[in-house]
């Protein structure tokens, strides 16, 4: 089986690529997307729990960046959803978004449809070395060669070129053992909410990590009346502020020229000021840094980006991926009533007692709980961690790929790829923030100009 372009990944990344790649003029059937579960769903949107929510408003959910309102348009017309409204605007279900994209696919159906394989890919190769690489990012011709693709099953493909958009891997325990997948009491994939109805009324509720995931968990629970006691276990004892109804700017103007790692924090800190981020003005300095930080964040030095993400990177994640109001209020409420406390420290050990798991903090204290949700979104790309051994794709001093501001990839050698791309939030620590769906479908684009653009 041949294919023009091959897409790995099956989630809201990989549908972006495919969706403006035939916007642009390329046929679907060229196109082969191989990746598990239903396309344009993937980790993020594949829900079945009903107060899993979005985090941003529908005007934020960009997958046309021409049509800002396209979603919330569609939601309007197909979402009855009157939980999703609040005084900071309407946070819609995170399934109804998967939803819009299937929509969204089915416009393209018709002009003789995509190939899609529902399987995990295990391995990438180049068929001819002399794969056309070319140095300092520069442009580039058709690649001599092609990839061989080969998946989990055994099936095996070939394409001209690849665009890499495997999202977020499957998680594991922040542990050195991990304990079986399906051990009772535990649950180490959260994201789609199947795990909520086989919790105890009752029950001691443990929850590792205290991001929006774990903010999903904790408003299903209280949304479900869950009357047991929950443990929130974070490394910094702090949950997301909650989103406010902020006005779009036109962006911070970043200092001209490379900073350091001290500048470029000091330039953050004289903006945002010493206001509380639990205001909408706050808010609206922070988006106004956004807009044009990803050139002045790859302006950094390699060791710089390294420090910086040590450093503040968790409160970067905090103030960037702000929760909905209706989980910040079900979170609140469960803190003030007692029923729910925030425990600092990061888990070293989990076993299994008579009196259920035992969570081993690096405080010295322990945690012991009926059930425990793994919400930290740790885990290992077995594929790219493959790529990365084989020289197949570079890395920076961080042990992150190499990928260049068309989203080509970068070699071990330091050679640009002519035909290999790279989508999605693992380009983050080259390119800086570019998770939110408008980013992504803002690579998407550039990925699209790359391939129907005349070769140089």
């Amino acid at each position: 089986m041949h294919h023009s372009i091959a897409i790995i990944g099956s989630g809201y990344s990989a549908a972006a690529a495919l969706l403006h790649l035939h916007a642009a003029g390329i046929t679907p059937a060229d196109m082969v997307v191989i990746g598990p579960g239903v396309v344009g769903a993937g980790q993020a949107y594949g829900c079945v729990a009903d107060e899993f929510r979005l985090n941003v408003r529908p005007d934020l959910m960009r997958l046309w960046l021409d049509q800002p309102q396209h979603f919330e348009d569609w939601a309007r017309d197909n979402i009855t959803d009157p939980a999703a409204n609040t005084a900071a605007g309407a946070f819609y279900r995170r399934r109804d978004f998967a939803r819009y994209m299937t929509a969204q696919l089915s416009l393209i159906s018709d002009d003789a449809g995509f190939t899609h394989i529902p399987d995990h890919v295990v391995s990438l190769t180049r068929h001819n070395d002399k794969y056309n690489g070319h140095a300092g990012g520069q442009s580039a011709g058709q690649s001599a060669g092609w990839w061989v693709v080969e998946t989990h099953t055994g099936t095996t493909l070939t394409a001209d070129n690849v665009i890499v958009a495997s999202g977020n891997p499957d998680p594991l325990w922040p542990i050195a053992t991990q304990p079986a997948t399906d051990a009772a009491g535990l649950v180490t994939t959260p994201w789609r909410g199947d795990w909520l109805g086989g919790v105890q009324a009752d029950s001691h509720v443990a929850i590792i990590g205290a991001g929006l995931t774990a903010m999903d968990a904790i408003h299903s629970l209280g949304s479900q009346n869950h009357a047991g006691t929950i443990t929130v276990v974070a490394p910094h004892g702090t949950l997301p502020p909650q989103q406010y109804l902020w006005t779009p700017v036109t962006g911070f103007e970043w200092p001209e020229g490379p900073l350091r790692a001290s500048g470029f924090l000091q330039t953050m800190r004289r903006h945002l000021g010493r206001g509380s981020w639990h205001n909408v003005a706050w808010q609206e300095r922070f988006e106004e840094l956004r807009v044009h930080i990803n050139k002045a964040w790859r302006d950094l030095s390699e060791s710089d980006r390294k420090k910086l993400s040590k450093r503040v990177g968790w409160l970067w994640s905090l103030a960037r991926f702000r929760a909905a109001p209706q989980t910040v209020a079900t979170a609140k409420k469960l803190t003030d009533s007692g029923q729910m406390t925030l425990q600092k420290g990061r888990v070293q050990g989990l076993t299994k007692s008579p009196d259920g798991w035992v969570l081993t903090l690096d405080t010295g204290a322990s945690v012991t709980a009926d059930m425990v949700v793994n919400c930290t979104g740790m885990g290992r790309d077995h594929l790219l961690n493959g790529m990365m051994k084989s020289g197949l794709m570079g890395v920076d001093a961080g042990q992150k790929p190499v990928v260049q501001t068309d989203c080509r990839l970068v070699d071990s050698a330091g050679k640009t790829h002519a035909s290999l791309f790279m989508i999605g939030p693992a380009t983050a620590p080259a390119l800086g923030d570019v998770i939110g769906s408008a980013s992504i479908s803002r690579q998407a684009q550039h990925i699209a100009t790359a391939l129907t653009q005349a070769p140089a």
